[in-house]
């Protein structure tokens, strides 16, 4: 695995962590502590790491990952994540109740595990490298 390869696939773990942290929203310093969960993180993240796949794919082709993988995500970004988007408007709403901020992190949550699904070859690689370390 050539180093180019292998920084790609730290800097969607690292993208990943930032995703999977999204829903806990943000500790901001200086400030009065925490910022609320925002869907338009959560989408950047998301959007970088299929980003991040696609330059993966395009430069290197590996074994490990198809184009259908790449196809998958490519869809749940679409899909699940513009959804995302949705909720989290929702909830930002001035009198929404807790449920939608409920339904919104929910809707992260279930996003989150379409990605991985969509591209579990690459955390298996992920895993492997950091394993090694």
């Amino acid at each position: 695995m050539e180093e180019k390869e292998k920084k790609i696939l730290m800097e969607i773990n690292s993208l990943h962590e930032k995703l999977l942290n999204e829903p806990y929203g943000d500790n901001v310093r200086g400030a009065h502590g925490m910022l609320p969960p925002s869907a338009h993180s959560y989408a950047k993240y998301a959007k970088d790491i299929r980003d991040k796949v696609f330059e993966l794919y395009a430069e290197f082709h590996p074994e490990y990952l198809s184009s259908k993988d790449v196809q998958d995500l490519d869809y749940t970004y679409d899909k699940e994540v513009q959804h995302v988007i949705i909720k989290g408007n929702e909830a930002r709403k001035r009198n929404a109740p807790k449920i939608r901020q409920d339904e919104f992190i929910r809707e992260m949550e279930n996003a989150t595990n379409q990605i991985e699904i969509d591209i579990s070859s690459v955390f298996y690689q992920i895993k492997l490298l950091t394993d090694n370390r």
